[in-house]
């Protein structure tokens, strides 16, 4: 497990009638240190800040696996919350609060269609906010409850009319994420709802007759995150159970037995952070907020970890200071991880992108990153903001 210590002050002290040559490395390092723990706004509380970061290896590019190629406008503090590539990576899908779902041609900057959003919708704490269908037919989106108890809206792609709409009859009923399974002959979607009225967390649709084919009851459970495994037989559910304590995990789902078979404990927030399934199916990565258990800070200081999927044996763990909301994507082809912070108060920390296996930062790209997406043929990246949309080349080797 790979964790940075806090760094600890020394008994040494410069005495005035101390040579300069011993008092200015001393002087030096300590005013290096001070500076590095004051953000922009506020004095720094956090003690577990990685060492790496003190040393500015978060401000420089260890390789150039990312170059920019375009951007497309938006709105000052319009915020791109949900991103995803059409699979032919024609096509650019994006939302955000004011607009709504925006389709675009992306390498020649143009608004193919503005979809818009539901009268009365949310998107404000949903995780997976859009997705294409696996074929490229479909467009899916997921909010809390809107007017009409709509919680999912699907379009056809060919005419970008609605295909259908997913509503919940239950009070209080939304949705926190959506995917398509591989095979494309379902979409999942994972939501809370008030014990009194469900317990139901995840729901299974037809995408051919948008019934409920089943659903998995957990209680009680809290569901944020979603992830699905590249082969479609497992689904991890990122949230937290209640009672009695608030215990931080992920929930591993057999989605042939339909039935959560292991637990996976883990110090991550999901209410403020992401799961990502890597492409092999073998490792299962976590990021967010530091864990809270109602009362402090106990489960440990790591918010990004990466977990063998099958064993639930912890890989590696990593801190990453004073986060806000953070994302975390695979690239399809496995060379990359790439993960994200946002925040509105200028101290985000921008996007970080590793080696496949989590082991090795190769690129920091700085700012206040909102969402992300790979494209399917790991080409390209796209990064959402509070003002644009970025698409970056990836390197291919």
């Amino acid at each position: 497990m790979k964790t940075f210590q806090p760094v600890k002050a020394t008994n040494f002290r410069c005495r005035r009638w101390q040579v300069p040559e011993i008092c200015l490395p001393v002087f030096l390092s300590m005013l290096l240190l001070f500076t590095a723990c004051i953000p922009a706004i506020g004095w720094c509380n956090d003690e577990y800040n990685q060492l790496g970061n003190l040393f500015g290896s978060e401000g420089r590019n260890m390789e150039d696996v990312a170059t920019k190629i375009i951007s497309l406008p938006g709105e000052r503090r319009n915020w791109v919350k949900g991103l995803d590539f059409s699979p032919d990576g024609k096509y650019l899908a994006t939302v955000t609060h004011k607009d709504g779902v925006k389709v675009w041609d992306w390498q020649n900057a143009r608004v193919v269609r503005t979809l818009g959003r539901l009268q009365g919708s949310n998107i404000g704490l949903v995780r997976e906010l859009l997705k294409f269908s696996p074929d490229g037919h479909m467009l899916a989106t997921c909010h809390d409850l809107a007017t009409n108890r709509v919680v999912i809206r699907i379009w056809r792609t060919d005419t970008w009319e609605v295909l259908h709409e997913i509503t919940d009859p239950m009070p209080g009923s939304g949705c926190n994420a959506i995917n398509f399974t591989p095979d494309g002959k379902h979409l999942v979607r994972i939501a809370h709802h008030n014990p009194k009225y469900s317990t139901d967390i995840l729901h299974v649709y037809d995408t051919t007759t948008w019934e409920t084919i089943w659903t998995l009851q957990l209680s009680p459970f809290r569901p944020y995150a979603l992830a699905i495994s590249p082969d479609g037989k497992w689904a991890a559910i990122g949230g937290y159970a209640y009672g009695g304590g608030i215990k931080h995990q992920s929930i591993i789902v057999d989605m042939e037995k339909r039935m959560a078979t292991r637990t996976i404990p883990n110090t991550v927030d999901f209410a403020f952070g992401h799961l990502a399934w890597s492409p092999d199916g073998a490792r299962l990565t976590a990021i967010g907020r530091r864990g809270w258990d109602g009362l402090a800070y106990t489960g440990g200081p790591e918010n990004i970890m990466t977990f063998d999927a099958h064993s639930g044996r912890l890989l590696a763990a990593y801190i990453w200071g004073r986060v806000s909301l953070l994302y975390v994507r695979y690239t399809p082809d496995g060379k990359y991880l790439i993960e994200s912070d946002m925040n509105d108060r200028g101290t985000a920390l921008g996007a970080r992108i590793w080696d496949g296996t989590h082991n090795k930062q190769l690129q920091h790209i700085p700012g206040a990153i909102s969402s992300l997406a790979v494209s399917r043929d790991s080409r390209y990246l796209a990064t959402g903001s509070d003002r644009d949309t970025t698409i970056w080349k990836l390197k291919q080797q």
